[in-house]
């Protein structure tokens, strides 16, 4: 197809699994078992960081932290895909703890430099931390296997 100025637009093509790579497949099907058993919890605490940061919108310190806390939150299934051996020997207690990581960043950079622990990320980080690796403990036991498998079928 031809533009209106007579040059053909590039085509771009990305392929995250290139055709043959078996531990590029194995490690695409493991997170989406990964994902299949989290993702319910995940959703979970990203709408309510999300929720409560838009009721907070009128109070910018507040609003501002539960966001990036949410966003942090998504974070998760990102980091399972990452082809590091550390995390495919781990799965998804890496990705937690790497997350948790990530979060303790954000958490300590905000304390240095206004000098005072937020409450926002402190209830936030709770939220995440606590419900993330109870979520993680839940997740071997085979009735939640039961429960995920039929919430994304």
């Amino acid at each position: 197809m031809v533009g209106a100025d007579g040059i053909e637009p590039p085509t771009f093509a990305v392929h995250s699994n290139p055709p043959g790579n078996r531990s590029s497949e194995a490690r695409g099907r493991a997170v989406s078992r990964i994902g299949a058993r989290h993702s319910p919890v995940n959703i979970a605490i990203f709408s309510t960081l999300v929720s409560t940061a838009t009721t907070l919108r009128r109070r910018g310190d507040f609003h501002k932290r539960l966001m990036l806390l949410a966003t942090l939150t998504i974070l998760v299934a990102a980091i399972a895909r990452i082809p590091l051996a550390f995390i495919e020997r781990r799965g998804l207690s890496a990705a937690i703890l790497l997350t948790d990581l990530c979060i303790i960043v954000v958490i300590a950079i905000d304390t240095f430099r206004y000098r005072r622990l937020h409450p926002a990320l402190v209830w936030g980080a709770a939220l995440f931390m606590v419900s993330m690796h109870l979520a993680n403990i839940g997740a071997r036991t085979e009735e939640w296997a039961r429960f995920a498998a039929w919430l994304v079928s």
